[in-house]
């Protein structure tokens, strides 16, 4: 089987005809407000304690929702609204003590708290295309609850409730925590993200695996014949990541796969509960190299904190080197093809001309298996530094004990302070200063020959003489 040079997550989805931009791009339409956040540049707006409480009505296929929304007293007057979003908002109106006002400015009048608008979810689905604000996919809309549910502006955290109504046969996914049939509650983030979500027809279950919970929601009736082998795939997935983490990395988790044109692709988006979105062509063979590692990928990024975009690499990076070694601990890859891999991939995340770091540099190839190469590199010097006892898998574990995975948003500091604290001496630290400060290269040729990986006719043979044979064993075989 020859190397897999469209395993690149970032190329893959770039490349792919009428895909949205990659991950590296995602959430196109809010990366001002994410990076105002990240730099403390947004206004704090102290709100009372009580959630923001919504009603939705949602038609047909969910294609129009009405909504009906009651904020708490003390709240911003003014809605953050994404200009992107705003044509898609129609009919919003304010109580008052005159009668109901129409908006203007998305600002409340002066103690109005209750307001009343209609989304347009199919139009908004169509014309933005994208999957983290509204996209269409067959006959499912997707589009996370912070698209639609207008909220004050403010920099903490909001708590809500919403009850959805879907139309008859209707289905609402989302891994909001349920409290009553129909009604869940939420948080919105400052940067106005949120789980994915979708309206539409879709085939439900519940599966338990590593002590966690999925709710896996598979479109109906487009991927019917599908729905087998797309459960044994997330199946196969979720165990593998539960394995090198010990669990499921979060108690729930949406899994919502939905209908694609062709190929196959996914997507994870957290903050404050977890989703992973897979988009599978009818009859695509989960089983293709091209495209079986993604319900693992995604997977994998349950298990780490959001950071800010700067560090989009590590995020990427973790997953990019650690799905392959969870999918070798339940048997779903041979040691043989994980460092085949390896030796295939991380020259591209080599430094290129120019490059000062992986903090500074955003491209597909440092952004992937530049952070691939960093965490092939932390796990060996931690396995060195402590004789084999610690490793990267003991940091991350460390950093998913601590309350790290998708739900939360962490600084780089708190991440790399976590890691080194599980480990007992400072590795990651000088690792970064090293990797994502400055320009810090890797010698792979002699690393491949330390560890005794020889690169063949497509393939890989191991030199057990080699100085670290028993370290790059230990890697495959914990």
């Amino acid at each position: 089987m020859a190397p897999r040079s469209y395993r690149d997550p970032g190329l893959l989805a770039w490349a792919a005809a009428g895909d949205q931009a990659c991950e590296v791009a995602r959430r196109s339409l809010l990366t001002v407000l994410a990076l105002l956040a990240d730099l403390a540049l947004l206004p704090r707006a102290a709100h009372a304690a009580e959630p923001a409480r919504y009603e939705v009505v949602a038609s047909p296929g969910g294609e129009v929702l009405r909504v009906d929304a009651r904020y708490p007293r003390g709240a911003p007057a003014t809605l953050a609204v994404d200009k992107a979003l705003a044509p898609f908002i129609a009919d919003a109106a304010a109580e008052t003590t005159a009668g109901w006002q129409r908006l203007e400015g998305w600002r409340l009048p002066t103690g109005a708290t209750h307001l009343r608008y209609r989304f347009l979810l199919g139009r908004a689905a169509d014309d933005v295309a994208d999957v983290d604000v509204a996209a269409r996919r067959g006959r499912t809309l997707v589009a996370p609850p912070a698209t639609w549910l207008l909220r004050p502006d403010v920099r903490e955290r909001l708590p809500y409730e919403v009850k959805v109504t879907t139309a008859a046969g209707d289905t609402f996914a989302s891994p909001l925590p349920a409290v009553a049939p129909g009604r869940y509650t939420g948080a919105f983030g400052p940067q106005g993200v949120a789980p994915y979500a979708g309206f539409g027809h879709f085939a439900q279950e519940a599966l338990s695996v590593g002590g966690g919970r999925i709710e896996l929601a598979v479109a109906h009736p487009a991927l019917d014949r599908d729905r087998i082998a797309v459960r044994a795939w997330v199946l196969t997935a979720a165990r593998a990541v539960s394995a090198y983490f010990g669990r499921l990395p979060v108690p729930q988790v949406l899994v919502l796969v939905v209908e694609k044109g062709r190929g196959v692709f996914g997507k994870q988006m957290g903050d404050g509960e977890a989703s992973v979105l897979l988009e599978v062509a009818p009859g695509a063979d989960l089983r293709d190299p091209e495209w079986d590692w993604m319900a693992t990928h995604e997977m994998v990024h349950l298990a780490s904190p959001s950071l800010p975009r700067r560090h989009l690499w590590l995020e990427e990076g973790l997953a990019t080197y650690v799905e392959p070694i969870a999918r070798a601990a339940v048997g779903d890859m041979t040691a043989a093809v994980v460092w085949r891999e390896m030796v295939h991939g991380m020259p591209r995340g080599e430094p290129g001309p120019g490059e000062r770091g992986l903090d500074r540099s955003g491209t597909w190839a440092s952004t992937y298996w530049g952070g691939a190469l960093f965490c092939l590199e932390a796990d060996l010097e931690i396995r060195r530094a402590t004789g084999g006892a610690q490793s990267l898998q003991s940091a991350l574990r460390a950093v998913l004990a601590a309350g790290g995975d998708a739900r939360a948003r962490w600084a780089i500091e708190r991440f790399l302070e976590v890691a080194d604290g599980a480990v007992g001496r400072p590795v990651l630290r000088p690792l970064y200063e090293r990797m994502a400060l400055t320009r810090g290269e890797v010698d792979l040729p002699a690393l491949w020959a330390r560890l005794g990986v020889v690169a063949g006719h497509g393939g890989v043979i191991f030199d057990d003489r080699a100085p670290e044979a028993a370290l790059r064993r230990s890697i495959t075989t914990w």
